[in-house]
């Protein structure tokens, strides 16, 4: 049977997070500098920037434009439900 790796995952993860006080920026940068250093081939993406049209709180309906439904008040048979 393949043993867990969780638990030595998470003991890796506290190491490292403990040798840069658990700074999410300090750890980024170890990160970074660890790559530099091992002379593999990294790929960087640009950053992803959120498209205005779909970022943000927006109504499900546009304002002044509510829809009314008209509510049916006989029972639908089970399969519909």
């Amino acid at each position: 049977m393949i043993p867990d790796p969780t638990e030595a995952i998470r003991e890796i993860k506290h190491r490292l997070g403990a040798e840069s006080g658990f700074d999410v920026h300090r750890i980024a940068d170890e990160t970074r500098r660890r790559q530099r250093e091992s002379g593999r081939k990294y790929v960087t993406l640009p950053p992803r920037r959120p498209n205005a049209l779909t970022a943000g709180n927006h109504p499900m309906q546009p304002s002044g434009e509510a829809k009314r439904f008209e509510v049916d008040d006989q029972s639908s048979p089970p399969a519909d439900r």
